[in-house]
């Protein structure tokens, strides 16, 4: 797909020292290569797709976006990937080191800043693959640093303490996210109470709210091969999508505590009458007060 003098010369930028500055050249062809890479990513034919991202890694060479789409179409293995991504990321964060110090907290607002963050995502992936566990919770940390609403960013780092047996960080950052709620975070809190060794009560109510986000976990942990549809519009909250997706993150977790997933699977199937009860009563209070009739009877 990619000549051996172009993948040279491709991967002998990569392994250069990156600059300080940015030079007038860089500035002006900049966003020229930028487009090249939007352009790129709406391109389904993967040839057109490199051809794009090598002609704006020749405009300039810190367009984090080009060496983010070369990492993903024309490395074969993960070394490799992680030079092209290590580069993104060090000329990502160049090219919007002021956006990032003036909107610290925001910065996935900016499409600028963009580039940088995908970058230091899928570097902060490739490196748990590889398993460089305790190098990726450094980028998840500094993602979520700059913004403090990267969902993909906030789940990793719940997923990697608890890899890493981080329990009090673990605790910290469910407590400061509490009120976002979700399925990664609720059974995130499941696996801490058990690594925790918590009471059986702590752990049940636990569990309870887990299944209040998604109660399509345990069934998937039970059966990993069950059929699902998948929603064209994204990933449905609540449904076996997003537990599939949850899963594939946290597969490591379950697989080294069988005994936690056993007791999940089994304490599910009790918990369940309790939980569609609490639900269906949840949204009769809801249309009650939006003044709507109560269709939960039919």
């Amino acid at each position: 797909m990619v000549n051996s003098k172009t993948a040279e010369r491709i991967f002998g930028i990569a392994t250069s020292l990156p600059p300080h500055e940015l030079s007038l050249s860089d500035a002006i062809n900049l966003p020229k290569a930028q487009q090249l890479c939007w352009d790129a990513m709406e391109c389904q034919d993967r040839n057109e797709v490199v051809r794009l991202a090598i002609e704006a890694t020749k405009l300039t060479a810190l367009c984090a976006d080009a060496f983010n789409l070369l990492a993903d179409s024309i490395c074969y293995h993960d070394a490799d990937r992680l030079i092209l991504l290590r580069w993104a990321t060090r000329v990502g964060e160049l090219c919007c080191r002021e956006r990032i110090a003036e909107n610290t907290g925001h910065l996935h607002g900016f499409i600028d800043a963009r580039p940088y963050m995908r970058a230091r995502t899928q570097l902060a992936w490739t490196l748990r693959e590889l398993g460089c566990y305790e190098e990726a919770v450094a980028h998840y940390e500094e993602l979520l640093r700059v913004e403090a609403n990267d969902h993909i960013a906030l789940g990793m780092l719940m997923t990697s303490y608890l890899e890493l047996r981080r329990f009090a960080d673990a605790k910290r950052l469910f407590d400061a996210h509490r009120e976002q709620g979700g399925t990664h975070l609720h059974y995130s809190e499941v696996i801490w109470c058990w690594l925790s060794g918590l009471r059986e009560p702590e752990f049940v109510a636990a569990l309870q709210e887990a299944l209040h986000s998604n109660a399509f976990v345990p069934a998937l942990l039970s059966d990993p091969e069950m059929r699902y549809e998948r929603s064209p519009f994204g990933v449905t909250v609540g449904g076996p999508d997003e537990a599939a997706e949850y899963l594939a993150v946290s597969y490591r977790l379950w697989d080294a505590n069988p005994k936690l997933k056993r007791k999940v699977i089994t304490l599910a199937r009790r918990l369940m009458p309790k939980v569609k009860a609490e639900q269906e009563a949840r949204t009769r209070e809801f249309r009650l007060r939006a003044g709507l009739p109560d269709d939960t009877k039919q």
